[in-house]
C-alpha cells in the first residue's frame, strides 16, 4: 500500500492463516522486465486493532496477480476472488478485478450487510463522534478510470443500497443526522432515491426522485448534477441548517482569482454545478423571525435563474400566493421578479419578520391593519441582498 495508506492500518493485528505461491522468470534489466506471478491468499482470519472493539472475522479470499505478457505496468492485473468476512455477525462477499495499472479498468461486485457502528468500532474517524444503523447492498461497477474522466456517460454501475434507522453526529456540527433511512436504486449514472427519510437537528424530510450525473461527478467535477424530487417536511428551521456553514475562507494572497471571479465565488456558486427542480410541501417553514406554515409550491434552479411557481404558504395571520424568479447572472445587480397575491396579511408582522426590509423609515411598530390583493415587484439587490430602492418598484 502506499505509505500514507498503510501508516493507518500498521496497528492492525491478524491471525489465521495465509498462503502464497510466487514466480519471477526472466532478465532483469533498465530495459526488461521479468514476467512477476503472485498466487495468494487468506482463509479464515480474523483482523483487529488492539485498542478497538471491531474485528473482521472468517475473512477469506483467493488473489492473482501478474505483470501480463509484456511485463509492464499496462499489462499488470490484480483478481481478488471469493472474498468474504464478517463484521459482528454481519457478512460480506464480493469480487475485485483491476487492470492495467497505467490505465486502471476496475470490476467490483460486492453485496451484504455492515453495521455503521461496527465499522467505526472497527476503524474509528476522529471527526464522528457517533454513528448507528445499517447499511444493507448489492452493488456492482465496471469502468476505466481515464475513460470516465473523458466520457462519464460510459459509468456502469448498478444494484441497491438500503440504509435504515441511521444516526450520526459528526464533530463541529451543531446538529445530528437522526432515523435516516431510505432506498437507493443504481442505474448506470442515476441514482433513484425511494423514500429517503430522517432527522437533521429539528428538521425533518422525506425525498423521492432521480439524481442524475451523480456518479459521474466523482470523476468529473464539470459535470451538472440534476435533481428531479418530491421534498416533504414537517418542520425545516433554515436557520440551524445553515449554521453548520461556518465563515468562508479569506482569500490568500497567493490566489490567482481575479476580482470578478471572486464575486461570482460569493453568489451562490453552486449554480454550475447543480440543475434543481423540486415539489416541495413544508408544514412549517423558519428562518430567524420568519415563520410560515403550509408552505408549497415547485422550486426551480438553473443558472442563473432560482424560480417558484404556484408557491402559497399561511403567513402573517394570511395566506400569500408567489410566482416569482431571483435572477443572478449579475452578482451586484440581483433581480427579483415576482407576482404575489395577499389574503388578510397582517403589515406589521411582515415587517418585523422582514427585519423591516432593512430600512429604518417605516418600521413594524408604527403599522398596524392587513392587506389583500395584488402587487407585482421588482426588487434590485447586491451580493449582500441589500435592496436598491432607486431600482426596484412595484
Amino acid at each position: 500500500m502506499p505509505k500514507k495508506i498503510a501508516e493507518n492500518f500498521s496497528s492492525y493485528a491478524s491471525s489465521g492463516n495465509i498462503f502464497f505461491k510466487s514466480s519471477v522468470k526472466g532478465e532483469i534489466s533498465e530495459s526488461k522486465n521479468p514476467l512477476i506471478v503472485v498466487e495468494f491468499g487468506i482463509s479464515n482470519t480474523s483482523i483487529f486493532h488492539p485498542d478497538y472493539k471491531g474485528r473482521l472475522e472468517k475473512v477469506n479470499l483467493v488473489g492473482y496477480f501478474s505483470n501480463g505478457n509484456k511485463h509492464h505496468a499496462k499489462t499488470s492485473f490484480l483478481k481478488l476472488s471469493d472474498i468474504s468476512f464478517t463484521l459482528d455477525n454481519k457478512p460480506v462477499k464480493g469480487d475485485f478485478l483491476l487492470e492495467n495499472f497505467q490505465n486502471p479498468f476496475i470490476r467490483f461486485k460486492a453485496e451484504g450487510s455492515l453495521s455503521l457502528q461496527s465499522i467505526f468500532s472497527f476503524y474509528p474517524v476522529e471527526k464522528v463522534k457517533e454513528a448507528t444503523g445499517n447499511l444493507d447492498f448489492d452493488i456492482n461497477f465496471t469502468g476505466s478510470s481515464e475513460e470516465l474522466r473523458k466520457n462519464p456517460d460510459q459509468f456502469n454501475a448498478g444494484g441497491q443500497i438500503i440504509a435504515s434507522k441511521i444516526n450520526i453526529h459528526i464533530d463541529n456540527i451543531p446538529y445530528k443526522l437522526s432515523n435516516i433511512s431510505g432506498d437507493f436504486l443504481f442505474n448506470n449514472n442515476d441514482i433513484a432515491v425511494n423514500d429517503f427519510k430522517g432527522n437533521i437537528g429539528r428538521s425533518d424530510f422525506t425525498i423521492n426522485g432521480l439524481f442524475k450525473n451523480v456518479l459521474a461527478r466523482m470523476f468529473n467535477k464539470k459535470r451538472k448534477l440534476f435533481v428531479d424530487a418530491d421534498f416533504v417536511s414537517g418542520y425545516l428551521d433554515v436557520e440551524e441548517l445553515l449554521s453548520a456553514g461556518g465563515k468562508a475562507p479569506k482569500k490568500s494572497s497567493g490566489d490567482s482569482k481575479d476580482e470578478g471571479e471572486e464575486k461570482e465565488e460569493k453568489v451562490f456558486p453552486f449554480f454550475k454545478k447543480y440543475e434543481v427542480h423540486l415539489n416541495c410541501e413544508i408544514e412549517k417553514f423558519s428562518y430567524k423571525k420568519f415563520y410560515a406554515k403550509k408552505v408549497k409550491g415547485v422550486y426551480s434552479m438553473k443558472d442563473p435563474w432560482i424560480s417558484l411557481e404556484r408557491a402559497s404558504c399561511k403567513l402573517a395571520g394570511g395566506k400569500l400566493v408567489v410566482n416569482g424568479n431571483l435572477n443572478f447572472a449579475s452578482p451586484s445587480n440581483i433581480e427579483l421578479t415576482s407576482e404575489v397575491v395577499l389574503d388578510g396579511i397582517q403589515v406589521d408582522s411582515v415587517f418585523y419578520m422582514c427585519d423591516n426590509f432593512d430600512q429604518k423609515f417605516i418600521v413594524d411598530k408604527n403599522l398596524k391593519g392587513e392587506i389583500t390583493g395584488n402587487v407585482d415587484l421588482f426588487m434590485s439587490m447586491n451580493e449582500k441582498f441589500s435592496i436598491d430602492e432607486k431600482k426596484s418598484c412595484s
